[in-house]
């Protein structure tokens, strides 16, 4: 479907500006005049850009775009789904790569992103961060803020912006 594309293609028809995330029709298109703003967003909060009959995800061309070649599964780093910014976006190659940035659970009841209650009473808050599949334990608490700043912590040791 989306190979049917092709880079060349796609820079003919579409102008993308990476430090916006904007796309923008070179060509007139019906009543849509050259220079307009392509795509619209989505009632899932991505923007779609049609052609032939088809509908392409913005974050999908973009990267097709300015790479060449059609990406696996592409994250937005901060979770924004209309944020096209070529710096906003990253190609992971698994939906658990994908998902290592997912925001704090609507089920937290500490307010602290890796941190949860340990069922004990002198320490009552654990702090634990997964990364590619591997779950640390990073210790247990006397507050929250202690657990939270140990996430923290680990967050950068790990290297990653990826928040779990």
């Amino acid at each position: 479907m989306a190979q049917e594309l092709t880079q060349e293609r796609l820079k003919e028809l579409l102008s993308y500006d990476p430090e916006t995330g904007v796309f923008t029709w070179l060509i007139k298109r019906g009543s849509t005049p050259e220079g307009s703003i392509a795509g619209n967003k989505h009632a899932s909060g991505y923007v779609y850009i049609g052609h032939k009959k088809k509908l392409f995800a913005a974050h999908r061309l973009a990267w097709f775009y300015v790479h060449g070649v059609w990406p696996v599964i592409i994250d937005h780093r901060d979770r924004v789904r209309s944020n096209n910014r070529l710096s906003n976006l990253r190609n992971v190659k698994s939906d658990q790569e994908n998902m290592e940035n997912l925001g704090k659970r609507v089920t937290n009841t500490t307010g602290f992103m890796g941190v949860t209650r340990s069922g004990l009473l002198a320490k009552p808050f654990k702090a634990q961060i997964v990364r590619r599949g591997q779950h640390h334990h990073l210790g247990v608490f006397v507050t929250a803020e202690e657990a939270s700043t140990a996430y923290e912590e680990a967050r950068v040791r790990l290297n990653t912006s990826v928040i779990i």
